[in-house]
């Protein structure tokens, strides 16, 4: 009896850690022209390596729903609406990663995910910054 109630309790454990980590979420970084070695400092030999939340990186937006002065991408596979300049045409090249989150949820997005900068799905939507390091969501 021992051994099944320490089962399910093990169980219930690998459950709340797994809704927790599904939950949380995590945050990268990647080009904006979906190639890192299109950006500045890209080094091929070394690994890739998670921002800290204090560095200074660009924010790219995406949302499946049309935002403000956001372009429809459907190149590459890609069924999103991109973007990087907000309601007041400004754009976020130096952010912290609050503050990059902030700006996009503002804006009526969200970060775009790493897999969509690095699938293209938001290369050229604006700000110039498709040779800078972007916020990304994983």
């Amino acid at each position: 009896m021992k051994f099944i109630s320490t089962f399910f309790f093990l169980y219930g454990l690998l459950s709340l850690t797994q809704l927790i980590s599904t939950n949380a979420q995590s945050i990268g970084m990647t080009c904006g022209a979906g190639n890192p070695r299109k950006c500045p400092g890209y080094d091929p030999k070394l690994p890739p390596k998670d921002p800290k939340p204090d560095a200074k990186l660009g924010a790219m937006c995406c949302s499946e729903n049309q935002f403000h002065l956001a372009k429809r991408k459907t190149k590459y596979g890609c069924k999103i609406w991109a973007g990087a300049k907000s309601a007041n045409h400004e754009c976020l090249k130096r952010a912290s990663q609050t503050e990059a989150m902030e700006y996009c949820e503002n804006n009526g997005a969200r970060l775009c995910t790493c897999d969509e900068l690095l699938g293209k799905c938001a290369k050229s939507t604006g700000c110039g910054m498709n040779k800078q390091m972007l916020w990304c969501t994983k």
